[in-house]
């Protein structure tokens, strides 16, 4: 590696020498110096008529320094992650697989919380003013150029391994040019950054773009506030569901009537009998087999449905374990006795 002390070397004795320091500055680039190596040479020295060259005191860097630059690399590496990641649900919403429920909604949220956390961290810490390319900052950039183009050379490995294995589809595709699109924004804000503070930051509003463009998704995806508010009502029902058909069933097991519900010496406590947000009552109607239908209203895709046919209801079974019908499954017994019959 070539030491910075030569061409301050060569500097000064040009400088005391009467030269321009236009003119060293383009001797050191034409023998192979770059234009940054040239001007932190000539930074170093400063030429007064009648005087030996003066040198500039050296910028010492503060530990203040490398710990922003440090957490400005992390709040890129956490941004990156989470906009990759919702690049991924929008893939599993555009191209669902069969049978496959809303998942997305809640997996969203998350990175839009850490993209809206990270992001002003990463904006502040490339975008302020006077920060020349000082050390910490070039090993930042040369970190994250690092690992963009692993995560290159490693998603060039994937879409091959993928199109062995007969796996290519169109949302993988989609997935892989989530990756490859923000390792490629990622290297090019590298390259930016070696070309100077200035081009850096203009690539780092690129990905700060990509990172609101994101957060806009992510918040399509979960439906924002709104949706979150109605999913906890949701779960609010489900468990009240749940807590009357514990309480049938203890209610049956006593030999009593069910409906109607409520406390017994063996059954404590009181069920809640209505949808707290509504003040509706929720059904409870008997169904032929010994089963107790419970309905509540419901205003998302819930999990907890299971009556076919009737959104919002779960049947519970009244007969004693030893009365209800065994569940389906694969018998011991041939159908024609075989070998183990009588």
């Amino acid at each position: 590696m070539r030491s910075s002390e030569e061409a301050s070397g060569f500097v000064r004795a040009g400088l005391a020498a009467g030269e321009a320091p236009e003119a060293l500055e383009a001797a050191l680039v034409a023998a192979g110096w770059s234009g940054r190596e040239a001007a932190a040479a000539l930074a170093r020295w400063q030429a007064r008529p009648g005087l030996q060259p003066v040198p500039r005191p050296e910028a010492r860097l503060p530990a203040r320094e490398a710990l922003v630059q440090g957490l400005g690399f992390v709040a890129l590496a956490v941004i990156a992650w989470h906009a990759v990641g919702i690049g991924f649900l929008l893939a599993e919403r555009l191209v669902p697989l069969p049978g496959e429920g809303p998942a997305w909604r809640g997996a969203a949220r998350w990175p839009v919380a850490m993209l809206v956390a990270f992001l002003p961290i990463m904006v502040a810490v490339r975008l302020r003013k006077g920060e020349g390319a000082t050390t910490p900052r070039r090993w930042a950039a040369a970190a994250s150029g690092l690992v963009a183009a692993l995560v290159l050379v490693g998603s060039l490995a994937s879409a091959v391994h993928a199109g062995l294995s007969g796996d290519l589809t169109a949302r993988f595709g989609l997935k892989l040019a989530a990756v490859v699109g923000m390792a490629a924004l990622v290297y090019a804000a590298y390259r930016a950054e070696l070309a100077g503070p200035a081009a850096g930051r203009r690539a780092m509003l690129g990905i700060a773009a990509v990172a609101l463009a994101a957060i806009g998704a992510g918040l399509w995806l979960s439906g924002g506030p709104a949706r979150g508010q109605a999913e906890r009502r949701d779960e609010v029902r489900a468990a009240d569901l749940a807590a009357l058909a514990a309480q049938a069933q203890c209610l049956a097991a006593e030999g009593r009537n069910v409906p109607p519900l409520g406390p017994s010496e063996a059954c404590p406590g009181q069920p809640r009998l209505a949808d707290p947000a509504t003040g509706a009552p929720y059904l409870l109607e008997p169904v032929a087999g010994g089963r107790l239908r419970l309905c509540a209203p419901r205003e998302t895709e819930a999990p907890w449905a299971d009556d076919p046919g009737r959104p919002g209801c779960i049947l519970t079974d009244l007969r004693p374990p030893q009365d209800r019908p065994a569940p389906p499954g694969p018998s011991l017994v041939p159908p024609s006795g075989g070998i183990l019959s009588d």
